[in-house]
């Protein structure tokens, strides 16, 4: 679940922030997603915010985002839970694609 973690001026001009850890039933469903991901962290449309993503120990994806205010924290926020939420669709979708080839004997 989201968490705001602060709103003020910090010397950097950050003003929001929040951290955002997603579960996934799979340790490799993580990795997969941070590697989807990584060309919008490498390069970012806006300067308004920043966003760095982790892998933890258990396949967790850890989400990082500060920005210059909240509105701009808002929009990173949807923008990294929208893509995590199609990644994540299409994950499923391909997993059991998968099921249903192995169950009728057949490859995808």
């Amino acid at each position: 679940m989201p968490r705001v973690l602060g709103e003020g001026t910090s010397p950097m001009g950050v003003k929001a922030e929040a951290e955002i850890e997603i579960e996934f039933p799979l340790l490799k469903m993580g990795h997969i997603v941070a590697e989807a991901v990584q060309p919008e962290l490498e390069n970012p449309s806006t300067d308004r915010s920043r966003v760095e993503l982790f892998v933890k120990e258990g396949g967790e994806v850890a989400l990082y985002i500060t920005a210059t205010d909240t509105s701009a924290l808002r929009a990173a926020l949807n923008s990294y839970l929208r893509w995590i939420g199609a990644i994540t669709k299409t994950l499923n979708i391909f997993e059991e694609l998968m099921q249903g080839s192995a169950e009728m004997g057949t490859r995808v």
